[in-house]
């Protein structure tokens, strides 16, 4: 590129992150926080991507070549997040100032903190951490003025925990609230005022705080009892709707919810999907088996799709959003085929008009040109593209130069991919020296893209 990195204090840094839905029992394939984070620039040039490796706790840190796509691993890469035996290390995630990353280890109940040098390129252990003597913690969320972290203890009888993040990235506990009996990820509003986080199993419930802006305590508010087990949260970008899912009833196996976010308190009011007598219901996502991935909502708001799997039924199911009710209709040649087995979770392209779905047992990426009217899907040309052994689902970083594909089945691809998209056509290409060799069994991935 050629250019130096402006002032600090003036920089705009994105991610984008991969989520697993469970980083301790066994490989998942969600992205709950992608509605959150579509604000693309052309002048964002991603520079760190960080792969956690769940078979041997320990993350992965590369630094970018923004002109190639190429990967070049850190000095002291791979990091230990836990003792290698224990394994299971989550999703990475990274503060929005582009100074720190976190990765939690579910059954050590821990929260490992690095620092990240973007001058000279540096990984460094963050002194005090990592925090301890949590229950079974599950990937963080971080409101987008790096103040606030807030993490699920996925066990019987967790809590939703808050810290501070200190000068230095350091983390303190300034709070714990009710989220279930096993809460599931926690996720962030657009604005930062409110956190939202559904349980696991138990309450079948979805808990709404707000945030106070200046301590990051939570007030909780009115929260909806519906019939999940699992929730997996999106949020549509400007705030107004929140959309989870579950594995118990619905058709072969799942539901997908939506609730309208009251603007002042954070409040949950449920959508009634089908209109009709016997109280509000969510909508049945078709012939797929339970624990589908999170839904992923366009950069518009517009259209929702969430990856279906198994059962027979590979395919991407597509849903038009009424911004005023918060109501769900199929779009019409709805559920999309994919070409191959075990469908990831989708990455939708920061410009809206291109959609990415791994196929796990297949080894390969669809690649899906996205209709600006209906939302309707078509193939795009050389699809599907040749992956590694096992992809998890695509990640994008936020200028939408490149795709990168973590390769892990049960632990045999070990390896990261790496293409480059064309803004035009949306067709990906492989970059030189991909795929690049990562820990044992990558799983989450989060890519740090600076203004430079």
């Amino acid at each position: 590129m050629g250019r130096s990195l402006r002032y600090p204090g003036l920089r705009i840094f994105t991610l984008t992150l991969a989520f697993f839905f469970s980083c301790f029992n066994g490989r998942t394939d969600s992205n709950p926080e992608l509605a959150l984070l579509f604000i693309r620039s052309s002048s964002l040039v991603p520079r760190f991507v960080f792969v956690s490796n769940r078979q041997v706790a320990s993350l992965s840190a590369f630094s970018i070549d923004p002109a190639s796509g190429m990967l070049s691993q850190v000095s002291g890469s791979p990091f230990a997040i836990g003792p290698a035996s224990g394994g299971s290390a989550c999703q990475p995630v990274v503060d929005l100032s582009g100074r720190y990353v976190y990765n939690a280890n579910a059954p050590g109940g821990s929260i490992y903190g690095f620092s990240i040098d973007v001058a000279s390129r540096t990984i460094s252990s963050i002194p005090g951490m990592p925090v301890t003597g949590l229950n079974q913690t599950l990937p963080v969320a971080i409101d987008s003025r790096s103040r606030y972290v807030f993490a699920s203890e996925n066990n019987s009888g967790g809590f939703l925990k808050e810290f501070t993040i200190g000068s230095n990235g350091g983390l303190t506990q300034i709070g714990s609230v009710n989220g279930g009996t096993q809460p599931s990820y926690p996720i962030v509003d657009t604005f930062d005022r409110f956190v939202f986080v559904g349980d696991f199993s138990g309450t079948n419930s979805a808990y709404p705080y707000k945030i106070d802006p200046s301590t990051g305590g939570l007030t909780v508010g009115a929260n909806p009892t519906y019939n999940a087990v699992s929730s997996l949260p999106a949020i549509e970008p400007s705030g107004r709707l929140l959309f989870m899912q579950n594995t118990a009833g619905g058709v072969n196996g799942a539901l997908l919810y939506s609730f309208l976010i009251d603007q002042n308190s954070g409040g949950l009011a449920f959508v009634d999907q089908d209109l009709m007598t016997g109280g509000p219901q969510g909508i049945g996502l078709p012939a797929t088996t339970p624990n589908p991935p999170a839904p992923v909502v366009t950069p518009d708001g517009r259209f929702l799709y969430v990856s279906l799997t198994q059962n027979g039924n590979n395919g991407v199911a597509g849903y038009s959003i009424d911004y005023s009710s918060g109501r769900l209709t199929a779009i019409p040649g709805h559920p999309f085929a994919t070409t191959g087995d075990t469908v990831q979770q989708p990455a939708i392209h920061p410009s809206g008009r291109f959609m990415y779905v791994a196929n796990s047992s297949s080894s390969t990426i669809d690649a899906f040109a996205i209709n600006s009217s209906t939302g309707a899907l078509s193939a795009i040309a050389g699809s599907p593209f040749s992956a590694g052994t096992g992809p998890g689902p695509v990640v994008i970083d936020r200028g939408g130069y490149f795709a990168f594909v973590p390769n892990n089945n049960s632990g045999a691809g070990n390896t990261v991919s790496v293409f480059r998209i064309d803004s035009d056509s949306g067709v990906l290409r492989q970059v030189n020296g991909s795929p690049f060799t990562a820990g044992t069994g990558p799983l989450g991935i989060a890519v740090a893209s600076y203004t430079e």
